[in-house]
């Protein structure tokens, strides 16, 4: 009964092994920038306080419904994987995780993302680890690499939006200096 209960076991482990499909897990890393300033410098932040509030706020940022939104459509712009236009962006052609002949909606492509998408802040520094999870290792690596890409591009642009208001302020004030 043993001898019959280890090879069932052992065929039945064998069989899944062989059987199922990989999934391969790929991470990029964006470093968090701690010096740009949103507040007055304050007590808290020799605390650790503000550092840990930081790393939280970016991270509820990525996780974001409308960075996932930003990131699909990112990828529907791609569309392939590979230059010469052969491969297709799997994850753009499915639905509730089943494959499809058509492309997905923009909403579709967003909650897939959220299943595939993990966010982990690395222990003791100001780095956030974005982890896709795919099929297709090259997916994985465009999603990871897309993710920080539309996380970058996010924070220039409003950071020179930030630059520009106070530039405009400051305009705004030699204005009034000079006409007073």
């Amino acid at each position: 009964l043993v001898l019959i209960l280890t090879v069932v076991v052992t065929l039945l482990t064998a069989m899944y092994t062989f059987l199922a499909q990989p999934v391969y897990e790929s991470t990029a890393r964006v470093l968090i920038d701690m010096n740009a300033k949103q507040a007055p410098l304050s007590f808290l932040e020799f605390s650790g306080s503000v550092v840990s509030n930081k790393i939280t706020n970016e991270l509820e940022n990525l996780k974001s419904y409308s960075m996932a939104e930003a990131v699909a459509k990112a990828l529907f712009e791609k569309e392939y994987l590979d230059e010469s236009r052969s491969t297709r962006i799997s994850i753009l052609f499915m639905v509730d995780g089943e494959p499809q002949e058509t492309l997905a909606t923009v909403q579709q492509v967003t909650e897939a993302l959220f299943r595939s998408v993990d966010f982990i802040p690395t222990r003791d520094s100001d780095i956030i680890k974005i982890i896709a999870r795919r099929a297709n290792p090259y997916e994985a690596a465009l999603i990871a690499n897309t993710y920080a890409q539309v996380y970058a591009e996010r924070n220039l642009s409003a950071s020179r939006a930030k630059s520009k208001a106070v530039r405009e302020f400051l305009q705004s004030q030699l204005q009034i200096e000079g006409g007073a």
